[in-house]
């Protein structure tokens, strides 16, 4: 599997991780007069929550792309639960159900798409 075949650089993908860039900037300039306490957990999860944002706007290989919105599911729970306590907790488990529901219809999506295609990669 080469590397170069797994991405996918056009129009839509680059305007969409100008987007993802553009508002991880600007939550993370919010987020350095906010976060207080656990700063190195709270930017190491930040990060990687964007760089896996950025990986699943320019992948175009389907298995690839439900790993890595696995991993964004796990960074967004890590995320959300940094503060300890129950509301923090109750959230990040109410965020992992919804990512890991959206989770079991994309996969399915994608099941369906490689049955009907028979094409693995999402452009050719």
């Amino acid at each position: 599997m080469e590397l170069e075949n797994n991405f996918l650089f056009d129009g839509l993908s680059q305007l969409i991780a100008g987007f993802v860039i553009f508002f991880t900037v600007l939550i993370f300039i919010y987020s350095l007069g906010y976060v207080k306490s656990r700063r190195l957990s709270y930017y190491f999860w930040f990060f990687i929550t964007a760089l896996s944002s950025l990986a699943v706007v320019v992948t175009r290989n389907i298995w690839l792309i439900i790993v890595l919105w696995g991993f964004l599911a796990l960074a967004l729970y890590q995320l959300i639960n940094i503060y300890p306590g129950e509301k923090s907790s109750a959230t990040a488990k109410k965020t992992l159900i919804i990512v890991g529901g959206s989770d079991g219809f994309l996969l399915v999506g994608f099941l369906l798409y490689v049955y009907l295609t028979r094409i693995c990669v999402l452009h050719r």
